[in-house]
């Protein structure tokens, strides 16, 4: 098994490299979600990922059962043994609505004062609050155990307005919008930062900040380094759906990040709609965009500089799985797969 130092090193030198990327993507949501992903991948591509994602909160891991939750650390186990990179991300429940379910992460909780309230000891929005993280370092600590690293990436998109811990609260039914100080918000950060390492001790995390791609001007939403928690991370990431604009050049927040000096990921990647022109009649989505068009696409972004350590494609329909001629990618000089980066790490 490698080391949390070892991941480092590693992303350092793929990131200095504007020929390397490591792929993978996103895991739908079962007992065997890993075996699945991986084996599918491997029949569509002819490799295995490089590194695979696993929503905490969203997979419902109490719909799971302990046996399937089990299930899930073995495989993961066995992935990273074999040298695969683990992601970790989570859709937390809004703790006004008492953890209903995994959809409890839209909607909003309010202001400054809100936010505060939900990180003093004792309030009823801690209780729900620390259930809620109580939870997920439940499924992490059975990773550390089994010493697998993990890059956590917490509060991912939060300079938008469309999760309850977006920096932008935004209610459209009611016209509510707020927007959160940074100072409000990485002190939410510090304190899940604060939990897990030193309530939890879960030393086996490398923590990754990810804000989304958006428009400077878009709404209110925040620019990248908006909340930015400093040396309360490893890494920096950005979660980019693209409509085939080039969305990437149109605005700061890849610069904003890199400007950190820490090795830059594109957390989640994904094509949004048609990305290419409208297609004929009962033409499918996955022939729009295909693998091919994808490797086009990294190999622009390295020509225009814009290096990153991994690319991450989310669930389906989104993934290179469900795209055509993903073995032309996969096999791509500089695409690293399960394979490659075992020989590297």
């Amino acid at each position: 098994m490698y080391t949390k130092q070892q991941v480092i090193e590693l992303f350092k030198k793929v990131y200095a490299d504007k020929n390397l990327l490591i792929f993978g993507e996103e895991m739908n949501n079962s007992p065997s979600m890993v075996s699945k992903t991986l084996e599918r991948f491997k029949n569509n591509t002819g490799k295995y990922p490089g590194i695979l994602g696993f929503d905490i909160r969203k997979s419902n891991l109490a719909k799971l059962g302990e046996e399937g939750i089990e299930q899930v650390v073995s495989e993961i186990t066995d992935y990273a043994e074999k040298g695969g990179l683990v992601t970790c991300s989570a859709h937390l429940a809004n703790p006004k609505n008492k953890n209903p379910d995994v959809d409890g992460y839209r909607g909003i909780i309010g202001g400054n004062e809100t936010w505060l309230e939900m990180l003093t000891d004792g309030t009823e929005l801690n209780k729900y609050f620390k259930m809620e993280l109580s939870a997920i370092a439940d499924f992490l600590e059975k990773l550390k155990k089994n010493k697998v690293p993990v890059i956590w990436r917490p509060l991912h998109e939060a300079n938008g307005c469309w999760f309850w811990f977006c920096m932008v609260q935004w209610d459209e039914k009611t016209q509510y919008h707020r927007s959160i100080n940074e100072e409000t918000f990485i002190a939410t950060w510090k304190y899940i930062y604060d939990y897990f390492n030193y309530e939890r001790n879960l030393d086996n995390l490398l923590w990754e900040y990810s804000p989304n791609i958006v428009a400077d001007d878009n709404k209110g939403m925040k620019r990248a380094l908006y909340g930015y928690p400093g040396n309360m991370c490893d890494f920096v990431g950005m979660d980019w759906y693209s409509s085939g604009n080039y969305e990437i050049e149109k605005n700061s927040t890849y610069k904003d990040l890199a400007s950190t000096g820490k090795p830059l990921a594109f957390a989640e990647w994904g094509p949004r709609g048609a990305i290419k022109a409208n297609p004929e009649e009962g033409t499918k989505q996955p022939d729009i965009f295909s693998g091919e068009d994808l490797l086009a696409l990294v190999r622009k972004l390295s020509s225009d500089g814009y290096t990153a350590t991994y690319m991450l494609t989310w669930t389906s329909p989104l993934t290179l799985n469900e795209m055509t001629k993903g073995n032309i990618f996969m096999n791509a000089n500089g695409i690293l797969g399960l394979e490659d980066v075992a020989k590297m790490i």
